[in-house]
This record gives structure tokens, sequence and C-alpha cells, in this order.
């Protein structure tokens, strides 16, 4: 897929190039919003997450990206709410990956999601599979739609770093190609 500029859309998200800097691939800014503090460190990871400031041609490969996750989130709720109530079962995750990656490579039903990266779709599903699981572990409600009014998100499992400019900013760096 090409972005109005020309950039070719899976480069540009893959390496984020927009400037290059030393060993590093310089993007908009991305700035620190908040630290998620574990002091027993008893989950291992901390999180920490970060404000983008994406590049015009960035922001419209973002927002089409977050709609796909959007639609395979709903999706996966959908063929898990159809499928418990006709069978009393419904599919787990490795069954619904199966049906994305058909979904995926089939032209005429959704070409439009080969532009996402099939990583960020299956994480979509993953994050619907663990919104079940802790529904009926009674750790939180039943799962809801995603709607667009609710902002882009979605999850990059992809290895991508945060390298600290100054005080508030950084810069993303990654070791995609």
């Amino acid at each position: 897929m090409a972005l109005p500029n020309g950039e070719d859309a899976t480069t540009v998200f893959r390496t984020l190039d927009v400037t290059p800097v030393g060993d590093t691939t310089r993007v908009a800014t991305a700035r620190r919003c908040w630290v998620k503090r574990d002091p027993n460190n008893e989950r291992g990871r901390i999180a920490i997450r970060y404000r983008g400031y994406p590049t015009p041609s960035q922001e419209l490969l973002i927002r089409r990206i977050g709609g796909c996750c959007r639609v395979v989130k709903n999706l996966a709720k959908e063929q898990r709410d159809l499928a418990y109530r006709i069978t009393g079962t419904s599919p787990g995750y490795t069954a619904q990956a199966k049906d994305l990656k058909d979904l995926r490579d089939d032209p005429e039903v959704a070409p439009w999601l080969a532009e996402a990266p099939s990583q960020i779709l299956q994480q979509a599903i993953k994050d619907t599979d663990t919104a079940y699981k802790n529904f009926f572990s009674n750790k939180s409600r039943y799962p809801t739609w995603t709607t667009k009014t609710t902002g882009v998100r979605f999850r990059d499992p992809q290895n991508v770093q945060i390298r600290r400019i100054s005080r508030r900013f950084g810069e993303l760096t990654s070791s995609h190609g």
C-alpha cells in the first residue's frame, strides 16, 4: 500500500523512517505519559506509556491499522458470542488466529486487512482472548464492542524501543529492517 506522499506503508510502519539520526531512526517525538511502578517486582515487567507525535503520513497509517485492529477485535468477539449461542462452546485464540490468516489471505472478503502487520492483528485477538479469560475468572466485566470513538489503540509486540532525548522527550528506535 502506498501512502499519499508515495512512501510504502509497510516500510514506514516497520522502520518509522523519517529522518536518519546516527544509527537510529528519528520519528516525530514521543513523550512519556506515566510509569507504572512495581516496587517488589512481582510482575516482572513495568509498563511505560508514551504519547507519540507522528508525521501526517504516519498518522494516516496508524489510523488505518487501528481500524483493522478494531474490526478484528469485534469479529473475534462476535465469533465467540455466536459460537457459544449455537454450540455452547467458543473458539480459543489458536482457532481464531487460524481464521484470521484465512481472512487476510482472501482478497475478496477483506483485502484491506493485508495492509496491517499480522502480529498486530494477532495481538488484537490475544487481547480479546485475555478479556474473556478475565471475565470468566471474575476479574473484569463482560468484553464490550470496540467503537471508533474510543480512539486508536493497538499494541505492537515487535522490538520497538524508546531512546531518551531529554527529560520529557525521546525518539522511537526500531530494529526492524
